[in-house]
């Protein structure tokens, strides 16, 4: 988890790629503050990283000019060689690739945690990547239902994120507008379908949405779904939230 790199016992250079890893693309300030070490100091490790190889570990990147903000106009992703290296040093054996067309969905995820962490710190927030919370996920359905097929476990749903606090576990997705009204509700299918299976605790999702208008399209969509399947079916707490609209504040409340 991209919180525990802080105060683990790898090396600064590490903690680096390890951040960059389960952020899958980050601004540099974020990455500095999430590590509590200057800016100045992150962009030093970046570049000592990157010395003398022939193809870098670590790939600087521009914002686009509409989502530009003056303090923070670059941020970083990891080449697949980077990628490679942090499984390697973390003892994973799945195929490792770098971030490129979803760069900016994985930006938009951590601005999310960022919001949180400004908010209450780091203590006892837990978040978890799209590759950690659908393997949180399977976890969670595996205990609540041992005998559960490996097909119904390779088919499951893949939250953006997820997070746990104060005992309040919450899936997480990103939308950023690219998805039209049956696309989502096949997703609400699938957390009505999956969610069902686990404890009632564990059922709440949390839709971050860019503005008002696209969260309004998100919740007719809900909706529409909810009448066609039955209020009867055992539905996830399902939320929509504008990103910069307190999300923070609903994510770590209950």
């Amino acid at each position: 988890m991209i919180l525990q790199w802080r105060d683990s016992d790898f090396p600064p250079q590490e903690k680096i790629l390890g951040v960059i890893y389960d952020a899958g693309a980050i601004l540099q300030t974020d990455l500095a503050e999430i590590l509590g070490i200057s800016i100045s100091r992150s962009r030093y490790y970046v570049w000592r990283i990157n010395q003398d190889r022939e193809s870098p570990l670590i790939i600087r990147r521009s914002m686009r000019s509409g989502l530009r903000r003056k303090e923070a106009e670059r941020f970083y992703t990891l080449s697949e060689a980077g990628a490679q290296y942090v499984h390697q040093m973390i003892g994973n054996t799945r195929n490792a690739r770098g971030v490129d067309a979803l760069a900016y969905h994985q930006l938009g995820l951590i601005a999310i945690l960022m919001r949180i962490i400004r908010t209450i710190g780091q203590e006892g927030v837990n978040w978890y990547s799209t590759s950690e919370a659908t393997d949180l996920l399977a976890a969670t359905l595996l205990q609540e239902n041992p005998a559960i097929s490996e097909d119904d476990l390779r088919s499951r749903l893949r939250p953006d994120a997820a997070l746990l606090y104060d005992g309040q576990l919450t899936w997480i997705e990103f939308d950023n507008s690219t998805e039209g009204v049956r696309q989502l509700q096949i997703k609400y299918n699938q957390y009505i379908s999956q969610l069902q299976k686990v404890d009632i605790e564990e059922r709440r999702v949390v839709w971050v949405a860019k503005d008002a208008k696209r969260v309004n399209v998100m919740q007719a969509a809900w909706q529409g779904w909810i009448e066609r399947v039955g209020e009867s079916n055992v539905l996830p707490d399902m939320r929509f939230l504008v990103e910069t609209q307190g999300t923070e504040n609903i994510l770590i409340n209950r």
